[in-house]
């Protein structure tokens, strides 16, 4: 534990090897935060912390975290104001709604690497991100997780390389804040229900409130591939058996959003199903734009679903006003390549 301001723990290439025996924590989210075993924690405000060169791996103990992803965690820092550094640790986890990675809002993350060998969550909304919070995060590799990759960092994402086996609704590999630029990313998914890129708002019940739009956003130079094979009836049940993947996505509130110079490619077979952009619309969204763009969408046999498009924009039109513009894009596909006024 770092439990003062200015520490660097250096590993030099060693490993730290936590949760080796069965100690299964229940209760709140602070009873896993003080009483789990993690790699390393911060449960106090520290200032220049720097975590840096080793591997940590969650042990045999193979325990789960609550329903909100609190621990078991390779790293946790706990509150806000704390501030640093992670750059070249190698993790592994597994273990039910486990988090890989959970920072506050003053960290650099980079050239790290970690893998999620889990399958199960017992809360899809908030248990298990790869990364979690920080400032910016550059040149890290997510080589597998299981629901959410690089999630809400509060800069900047850049040059990261990120795949996604969805076992659950709502995988988002890469989800942008407010205020942040996205870009140079490569992004590959599959699996239940994967989402690329994503600029989410958190108006999820449509009650307009604008505070919870995402605002100020630049997602541009990215490359998002997808696969989607047939449909996985071993996997969540949410919705029933299925496999589908959306490259883009943008929904429930956004504000002075622009998309450009990105490549969203996904491809669909034996009762798959796709969307390569699909976006919904809530009013006081404005100054929103896509340009320059390549969508490709291919179904590479017959049994296309239903829900299978280049471009989807849903929802509903307020005032008159321009809620999404579309310029300069290149829509490919062999199915409907744009649908609008989609449900949800």
């Amino acid at each position: 534990q770092i439990a003062a301001d200015n520490v660097t723990l250096d590993m030099g290439g060693h490993t730290i090897t936590y949760n080796v025996t069965d100690n299964q924590v229940s209760g709140t989210s602070y009873d896993y935060l003080v009483k789990s075993a993690m790699g390393v924690k911060c449960t106090s405000t520290r200032t220049g912390m720097k975590i840096l060169n080793g591997k940590l791996i969650q042990g045999e103990g193979y325990n789960s975290g609550s329903a909100t992803g609190y621990g078991y965690s390779l790293i946790h820092v706990e509150n806000n104001g704390t501030s640093g550094e992670i750059a070249g640790i190698t993790g592994d986890y597994i273990g039910q709604s486990v988090t890989g990675i959970r920072l506050r809002t003053g960290f650099e993350v980079h050239h790290n690497v970690i893998k999620d060998r889990g399958t199960q969550i017992e809360n899809r909304h908030q248990g298990n991100d790869a990364m979690k919070y920080g400032s910016t995060a550059y040149n890290n590799l997510v080589k597998r997780c299981r629901q959410r990759g690089l999630t809400k960092f509060s800069d900047s994402a850049y040059h990261n390389e990120i795949y996604g086996d969805s076992w659950y609704t709502n995988s988002l590999l890469l989800s942008a804040s407010s205020n942040t630029n996205i870009y140079g990313n490569h992004i590959f998914g599959g699996g239940y229900m994967v989402v690329g890129l994503v600029t989410n708002g958190s108006d999820y019940n449509h009650d307009y409130i604008v505070s919870k739009y995402v605002k100020n956003v630049n997602v541009y130079d990215n490359f998002v591939h997808m696969q989607l094979a047939r449909p996985f009836d071993d996997r969540s049940a949410e919705y029933g058996p299925k496999s589908g993947g959306h490259p883009g996505r943008g929904m429930w509130g956004m504000d002075n959003v622009e998309w450009y110079n990105n490549i969203l490619v996904s491809y669909a077979k034996d009762g798959g199903e796709t969307r390569g952009l699909w976006l919904e619309t809530q009013p006081d969204c404005y100054d929103n734009i896509w340009h320059d763009n390549i969508v490709k969408t291919i179904f590479q046999d017959d049994a296309a679903q239903d829900k299978g498009f280049c471009v989807s924009v849903g929802g509903r039109r307020f005032d008159g006003q321009p809620i999404y513009k579309f310029e300069d894009n290149v829509f490919i596909g062999n199915h409907i390549l744009v649908t609008l006024g989609e449900s949800y």
